[in-house]
């Protein structure tokens, strides 16, 4: 049993890991900024609640905007480029978010780093899909997931180590501006990796002016509406969940963060289980069940009596949630065509970045006047609704290899 449970991964090709690999160091900085962010816009640069979510929303709104047009230039001009460029990029503009203040400057800032997200999302989950086959792609995804979510959590461990740079005579927000610099340069290394990664010529030049077919169509446009409603709930809240530990339960980031973290350590460990949950149910049971048990949980955390509750209920949620965005990049680059793979990943990338769009405001809104369960009860409310709309528009759905499977 246990053989065959590794093995789930001891297949995946040595091409498919580079880019795995490449992906940890972003994501260990992403998982820094987002959950301190909140916090650092606030009580460090002393910018209303509104405003902070507000720039959250545009850094939501210009990946969905962008990640389509990104999945087509990382065909076109190549994956490697695009996501060489975009971690460039966002490195850059992650440290302008420490050190500027003027607002107008933060929202084209905002709109950059989010354009560059995309860029990475998009060629990151193109670039794996092509190279781990459809064999292995979900387990592949299941363990770019799985590290992804581990380094997104480290990097929340790393938000007391402003305390390290007040030790050396930093005041707070010098401290805060190293701790953001830091991280941005360490992200860089990770383009040692995507060097590594060799990328088929013949096949960019083969999809440069692809479209999406009427079936792939059907699947996309199925797969954006539930996925919308979905990340819309999310995006309540769940982005200002440090913000709101601290309003709630006056628990500040230095706390909250690693918290935070730990809740993405554990939660890591249900993504784990993604290739044998999709082998004894099937992708889009497996999609439907993780999302109820996330629903469920989603509307016991503002009812929790005390910090530590509300966390548990938060970390049980961020489990089945993640595992569902694992099934989620799974199902839509294994139920398209190959040359259609682009657009279909920056339309899957754009959807799981939704949290980060115009329900962020309407949260930070809602908790800056005092409305602190209203958020959470919508967020539960949108998760039935999408899993009423994923289950009627693909409950006869499969993908090839499930296929294959049954023939035999």
């Amino acid at each position: 049993m246990e053989s065959r449970w590794l093995g789930e991964y001891g297949t995946i090709p040595h091409q498919a890991m580079l880019v795995i690999t490449s992906s940890i160091l972003p994501s260990l900085l992403l998982g820094m900024v987002f959950t301190d962010l909140p916090y650092h816009l606030t009580i460090i640069q002393g910018l209303p609640d509104l405003f902070m979510g507000a720039l959250i929303m545009v850094m939501g709104i210009a990946v969905i905007l962008a990640s389509p047009p990104m999945g087509a230039a990382a065909d076109r001009f190549g994956k490697k480029r695009v996501l060489i460029i975009s971690n460039v990029v966002m490195s850059a503009s992650i440290i302008l978010f420490a050190i500027v203040r003027d607002p107008l400057i933060l929202l084209i800032v905002a709109a950059v780093k989010g354009i560059c997200e995309a860029g990475c999302s998009t060629s990151t989950v193109a670039l794996l899909a092509e190279k781990s086959g459809s064999i292995s792609r979900t387990s592949a995804f299941a363990l770019l997931s799985f590290l992804g979510t581990v380094a997104f959590a480290v990097g929340s461990f790393a938000i007391p180590l402003v305390l390290v740079y007040e030790r050396f005579g930093f005041d707070t927000r010098a401290a805060h501006i190293s701790l953001y610099i830091t991280m941005a340069l360490l992200s860089l290394i990770s383009i040692l990796f995507i060097l590594r990664i060799t990328e088929s010529k013949e096949l960019r030049e083969k999809k440069n002016n692809s479209l999406l077919s009427v079936p792939s169509r059907r699947i996309v446009l199925g797969f954006s509406i539930s996925g919308f409603i979905f990340n819309l709930g999310s995006g309540i809240i769940i982005p200002l969940m440090s913000r709101w530990f601290f309003l709630m339960y006056a628990v500040t980031d230095v706390i909250s963060g690693p918290v935070l973290g730990a809740a993405g350590l554990l939660a890591a460990l249900g993504i784990l289980a993604v290739p044998a949950l999709t082998r004894r149910n099937g992708i889009v049971r497996s999609i439907l069940l993780v999302q109820g048990l996330a629903m469920i949980l989603f509307f016991f955390i503002p009812l929790s009596p005390n910090f530590i509750t509300a966390a548990g209920f938060n970390t049980g949620r961020a489990l089945f949630i993640n595992m569902a965005g694992t099934l989620q990049q799974s199902f839509i680059t294994g139920m398209v065509p190959k040359e259609e793979l682009g657009f279909a990943s920056g339309i899957g990338s754009a959807i799981w970045r939704t949290p980060n769009t115009v329900s962020t405001v309407v949260g930070a809104g809602l908790i800056g006047g005092q409305f602190m369960d209203l958020p959470f009860y919508l967020g539960a409310t949108l998760y039935g609704l999408s899993i009423v709309v994923f289950w009627i528009w693909f409950r006869n759905a499969r993908l090839p290899e499930e296929r294959a499977r049954h023939k035999v």
